[in-house]
């Protein structure tokens, strides 16, 4: 959490305000909270809020009176609202930056303000799309499974500036891929980061000045220091699966080549009974009908097999996300992927050192409807 303060034009405190920290999580409550420096002596507090770059359209305001000397406003209601659910699978659309001015009127009806409107590092806040919740790990994977024959992106928090590097099978030598460009989620394209290297068992990544993030009061979640990430990436050659992505709770898009089980499809009447006008042999008959339409699923079951435990907690994600697609091939040179649901239900582990992982997927399937 930040602090901050409002005081009236000669400089007399009038309030305290406490808001979330520079990088925050869209599905956790976004509280500002403002206090009154002498409990009666304000009439209310309020708030402005606006997506930067966003334009009028995503303004928000909002007021409320003091009691027991404070007055909280949540607006992550308000930044859910402003991401586009139609590009979210592009990692530079899951971090929205929100512009916002506390204020307070006092009992003469004049407007005091923590920020004057103007863009300040206070007055900007950075919101992922994901939440996270005490106790969890954020950015703090270590080991990837990299399936070679597909389409693979690794994502991770880190700095503007961060340099990533590669090495292959422990040769020592390490080589730039990347330099991110934001600080937020970078995306590294695996296919390009290693054209042309002959990996035999596996790859490393390492990132300089890396973020790592996380403190359990949140107060330091995304606290800066310099220091390096190196994740190992385990080379799959594996030809053939079902191969899924999703977007996993901390706003990453995870991978994974899962082997395919059995396959069933079902059919649900749609609409009404049509009543046709049916004749034959020269008369009418009656109670003869069609039906307007079916509605068809397709559900297949697959499964993550041999996970070791960091593997499994990755894998396991998939089952929490509303943002899946299974991966149905290249579309002209772009990879084309097919959203897909996956059922709700329990995903228990057994805590041994390696374990399988089953879900089911499904998705509806065109058919005729009039």
């Amino acid at each position: 959490m930040r602090n901050g303060t409002i005081a009236n034009n000669s400089g007399q405190m009038l309030a305290r305000v406490e808001y979330p920290a520079r990088y925050a999580f869209a599905f956790n409550p976004l509280l500002i909270t403002v206090g009154e420096e002498t409990t009666g002596s304000l009439q209310k507090a309020y708030i402005r809020a606006v997506k930067r770059y966003g334009g009028s359209d995503d303004y928000y305001r909002d007021e409320a009176d003091f009691t027991d000397g404070e007055a909280v406003f949540d607006i992550s209601m308000f930044c859910r609202g402003l991401f586009d659910l139609g590009n979210i699978e592009d990692n530079t659309e899951r971090i929205i930056t929100v512009q916002f001015a506390v204020g307070v009127t006092d009992k003469s009806g004049t407007n005091h303000e923590m920020h004057s409107g103007e863009i300040s590092g206070q007055s900007v806040m950075n919101v992922i799309w994901g939440a996270i919740a005490p106790t969890e790990e954020y950015n703090g994977l270590t080991t990837f499974r990299w399936f070679s024959r597909f389409p693979m992106k690794l994502e991770f928090f880190a700095q503007a500036g961060a340099k990533v590097y590669k090495e292959i099978d422990g040769k020592g030598t390490h080589t730039l891929v990347s330099t991110v460009s934001d600080m937020g989620i970078a995306s590294i394209d695996l296919s390009g980061a290693f054209e042309g290297d002959t990996v035999v068992k596996k790859a490393a990544l390492s990132v300089g000045d890396f973020v790592n993030v996380f403190d359990e009061t949140f107060d330091f979640t995304f606290a800066n220091y310099e220091s390096e990430w190196e994740i190992t990436l385990k080379k799959d050659d594996s030809p053939c699966g079902v191969f899924l992505r999703w977007i996993d709770k901390h706003g990453f898009m995870r991978y994974f080549l899962f082997s395919k089980g059995d396959e069933s499809t079902e059919s649900e009447d749609y609409g009404d009974q049509l009543e046709q006008k049916y004749s034959a042999f020269g008369r009418y008959y009656p109670n003869i009908y069609r039906q307007q339409g079916k509605s068809v699923t397709r559900k297949m079951n697959i499964a993550a097999l041999h996970l070791t435990r960091e593997e499994y907690g990755y894998v396991r994600s998939v089952a929490f996300s509303p943002v899946v697609d299974m991966y149905v091939g290249d579309d002209e040179g772009t990879a084309s992927w097919l959203p897909v649901l996956v059922s709700s239900g329990d995903t228990g582990r057994e805590q041994k050192n390696l374990e399988d992982m089953e879900i089911e997927l499904y998705y509806n399937e065109a058919t005729q409807r009039y």
